[in-house]
């Protein structure tokens, strides 16, 4: 990506004719079928393989299993990550004997958001390497096995010890599973997809916000955890059966077509028999040229005409094998290139668009973290006192996510197909074209961080 200087010196003239990286053609602007009011017709892109492995020729069903089980770890990550909050006050009730005050007690939920962050360092250049299937079972694993530690010790230096780790567990949920929606589907059919996965990100913090508190009012603080243990433990299993490698290498496809190969014999001087060879015929009826044939491991020469020394030979199409329940079982194979899948993502750090997403994605989810620590706390202390019930907050986030999802799915992809086809030169689709969307949710959510700051700094003087 060329910087701002360069960026903004373009003409209106070269900025039209520019093709960002990851432009892609979108629509083929077919004449013929204009003529016959057929429309135009979209391009599968990625362009997919005859393979039956490939993820994109994976029937929709499983497509959508897949999708299913990988949304509903998403969810449940979130969800254990979030329903500590709304407990917390009730920390020093459960264990009178290690008192502490709620400046240590929010550090439970903080150093977790923090390692969900940090752990995407080491899981995202993981999953290039070996694969996203192996990265998200190691991931369910460690979640699901630190909150075990949660069900059978108790202690503050313990249960930060099980928060780290459960942040380590729950953060390929941020990264590697949206990367499984790049692979199971085309460019046309992401936008929804992404929606549907972003809302089982958002909906399983605000939805363990709401009934954290009342699990652990109820049940006692260890039976959240065995809830959680529950909960990942169902994951680990639709993961580990439902969710094949979808990390599929399409570059290995030969350069050549597969149904036209130039044959040319090797040079007969390059090549000498090891053992035996056919004696040519004494007295030939023809003028023949001898060649080897190289699919024997004992060359021989083969006589034939010098006329079919350079022909267009026919190969028979590739040979896949089935992909079978038990084929999609396996893992990954070792992709090498360490030190560069992990420097890869620093490298970024120079492009100016990295900083506009981090600072964008970065800041919503940072406030929202903030939001889900700091507001139960607020709701629980006077004048307020909600108690148990402080996690109510969520619920009009709740009904913001599936209103903003619904919103995304409808509109994401039909308007990436709109302006392809309004390029009616090109069919291109830019990577950008479906930036606008996101704007009025942008708009609506500055505004709510507004008005939550405005009553966290200003609380009511009389409990409603």
């Amino acid at each position: 990506m060329s910087g701002w200087k360069h960026a903004f010196s373009l003409p209106a003239n070269a900025v039209k004719k520019a093709i960002p990286p990851g432009t892609v053609i979108l629509i083929e602007h077919d004449s013929e079928k204009l003529a016959g009011k057929q429309g135009d017709s979209v391009v599968k892109v990625p362009t997919p393989t005859a393979d039956p492995a490939d993820p994109l020729n994976w029937s929709r069903w499983r497509k959508v299993t897949c999708m299913l089980s990988v949304a509903y770890y998403v969810f449940v990550a979130n969800y254990i990550s979030s329903s500590l909050a709304p407990a917390l006050p009730l920390w020093n009730h459960v264990f009178p004997h290690d008192q502490r005050p709620m400046q240590d007690l929010i550090q439970l939920v903080s150093f977790n958001v923090l390692a969900v962050g940090l752990g995407n360092i080491f899981w995202v250049p993981l999953s290039n390497i070996y694969g996203r299937r192996l990265v998200l079972n190691l991931s369910v694993t460690v979640l699901g096995s630190s909150c075990g530690i949660g069900m059978m010790f108790t202690g503050y230096k313990t249960t930060m010890i099980m928060r780290l780790l459960q942040g380590l567990g729950s953060s390929a949920s941020e990264t590697v599973s949206a990367a499984v929606v790049g692979d199971l589907f085309f460019v046309h059919e992401r936008g929804g997809w992404m929606a549907f996965y972003s809302a089982s990100l958002a909906s399983g913090s605000v939805i363990g916000g709401i009934t954290g508190g009342y699990v652990a009012a109820k049940f006692g603080w260890v039976k959240q955890f065995w809830l959680a243990s529950g909960l990942a433990a169902i994951s680990c299993l639709t993961l580990a059966l439902l969710v094949p490698e979808t990390m599929y290498d399409r570059n290995t496809e030969p350069l050549l077509p597969t149904h036209l190969h130039r044959h040319r014999e090797p040079p007969l001087q390059r090549l000498r028999p090891r053992t035996r060879t056919k004696r040519p015929p004494l007295r030939p009826t023809r003028a023949r040229v001898p060649h080897f044939d190289l699919t024997n491991t004992i060359y021989a020469p083969i006589h034939t005409n010098p006329q079919q020394l350079h022909t267009i030979v026919p190969l028979p199409p590739p040979r896949y094998a089935p992909y079978t329940f038990r084929r999609s079982l396996r893992f990954s194979p070792y992709r090498g290139h360490v030190a560069h899948h992990f420097l890869k993502p620093w490298t970024t750090l120079r492009l100016p668009a990295t900083w506009i997403v981090m600072f964008q994605y970065g800041g919503l989810v940072g406030c929202a973290a903030v939001i889900s620590t700091v507001g139960p706390q607020l709701l629980a202390a006077p004048p307020y006192r909600w108690g148990e019930h402080a996690g109510l907050l969520f619920v009009g986030a709740l009904v913001g996510i599936v209103l903003g999802g619904m919103y995304t799915a409808l509109v994401a992809d039909r308007q990436l197909k709109a302006g392809a086809r309004r390029n009616a030169d090109t069919g291109y689709a830019e990577p950008e074209a479906r930036v606008w969307i996101m704007l009025p949710a942008l708009v609506v959510g500055t505004c709510g961080l507004a008005v939550f700051g405005g009553c966290a700094h200003a609380p009511a003087t009389v409990s409603s």
